[in-house]
């Protein structure tokens, strides 16, 4: 009889330790794919863990942040706010997070809420966590007030589009006067980027010409600026040559013309002060001259989670050492584009940390005559959502509100009067 128990023990033991070491090789290679920034990937294997195991928090918590960063915010939303309803104090970041899903929806008055509690419930005790709680300050700031209005008149250019879970890249080819819009696959683990729809510039508009796929690997972001014979683009890239200390980063390449039947080069590297090491490097602008870049990038000595900078051409795409705007906030700063009217050059860029705006990610305006230290928002076009990623096209300024790709006519003579306008 004691042999038997003992066997059975022994069995039950056997059996618990190799289960201990199947979970930890799986949240081994869950990690591994998070910390290279491979989130669906990541959240399947978070998603089994949590399924054979639903008592463990942390796997349902990292699934969550997987939903968060491929945009499935209402997923997310749900994950969270069970984890918060469980207990709120186990994984202080939880409801840090749960506002900005949040907010993410514009779900503002809720979020709003979200970070208060936060900022009264967590304690920083080191420089990490201090930062974390100032950046809850800042999104908190941005929650915009409960009823704003605005007289700007605008176009949907495209329903079809607002479905993605991804924001489509907008990329405007003066040569042929279209709009081309991209968006990953990556959400339907495929491994391509899709055109989703081409726009041929009209006076009053666009008209759609058609829908094709798939036209880039999924190394290359689906981000292109056009300039003369050559188009700069970001493409995903390993951090290090060693697999195992990889980590995906942006960086930002060129191609170049080839022959009238639209055919590139191969992408070729910028150099290191575009690619900074180790750090995200992308949404390349190029001024009409071709003698500056502006790009975004969260490389040391950037103020927030992604700052604009620019660095000056030396010649055959040699570039200088790049310059952090003065006007980078704490927050995020992105999609930059550039547009000379005369004398004056006038940068267009989105931000959430700037004053004045209409809450979310809103669009601004700085000029060269200025030294870009002085910036007013565009709340000829702002609303309370996240609008962002504004291009110039001909006579159209094209941007995105929500997901919702739209676009407004534009008189470069009163330029950029109609964009400041309340």
């Amino acid at each position: 009889m004691r042999l038997f128990i003992f066997f059975y023990l022994s069995l039950f033991t056997t059996l618990a330790v190799a289960q201990g070491k199947m979970v930890r090789s799986k949240y081994h290679e869950a990690d591994l794919a998070f910390d290279q920034s491979d989130y669906v990937s990541a959240g399947s294997k978070y998603k089994k863990i949590a399924t054979k195991f639903p008592a463990d928090r942390y796997a349902r918590y990292r699934y969550a942040e997987c939903l968060r960063y491929t945009y499935q915010f209402e997923e997310a939303e749900t994950i969270y706010a069970q984890l918060l309803s469980e207990d709120k104090d186990d994984i202080p970041l939880t409801r840090f997070y749960y506002a900005l899903t949040l907010k993410a929806q514009q779900n503002w008055d809720d979020a709003a809420q979200e970070f208060r509690e936060f900022l009264q419930e967590f304690q920083a005790t080191d420089l990490e966590s201090e930062l974390v709680k100032r950046m809850a300050e800042l999104e908190l700031k941005s929650c915009p007030p409960k009823t704003i209005h605005n007289q700007a008149s605008t176009t949907a250019i495209s329903a079809d589009i607002h479905s993605y879970p991804f924001p489509s890249y907008l990329s405007w080819n003066p040569a042929d006067q279209k709009l081309h819009v991209y968006n990953t696959s990556r959400y339907h683990h495929q491994t391509e980027i899709f055109l989703l729809q081409n726009f041929q510039q009209q006076a009053s508009g666009f008209s759609e010409i058609k829908v094709t796929k798939p036209v880039l690997p999924l190394e290359q972001e689906p981000r292109y600026f056009y300039l003369h014979k050559k188009k700069y683009l970001t493409h995903s890239a390993p951090s290090s040559a060693d697999p195992a200390k990889a980590y995906l980063v942006k960086k930002i390449s060129v191609s170049n013309w080839i022959d009238s039947s639209q055919n590139w080069s191969e992408p070729v590297l910028l150099n290191a002060q575009i690619n900074y090491p180790n750090s995200d490097n992308g949404f390349p602008f190029v001024s009409a001259d071709g003698k500056r870049m502006y790009f975004v990038s969260n490389r040391e000595g950037s103020k927030g989670s992604t700052d604009i900078w620019y660095s000056e051409s030396q010649g055959d795409d040699n570039w200088s050492e790049a310059i952090c705007l003065p006007f980078n906030t704490e927050l995020t700063e992105s999609h930059p584009s550039f547009i000379e009217i005369g004398e004056c050059g006038y940068l267009i860029f989105s931000s959430n940390g700037l004053e004045h705006g209409k809450g979310g990610m809103d669009l601004y305006l700085a000029t060269d005559t200025s030294n870009y230290d002085f910036t007013k928002p565009l709340n000829g076009i702002n609303q309370s959502g996240n609008d962002y990623q504004l291009l110039i096209c001909g006579n159209l300024a094209v941007f995105y509100r929500g997901n919702s790709l739209h676009y407004s006519p534009i008189d470069k003579q009163k330029f950029p009067a109609f964009l400041l306008s309340e």
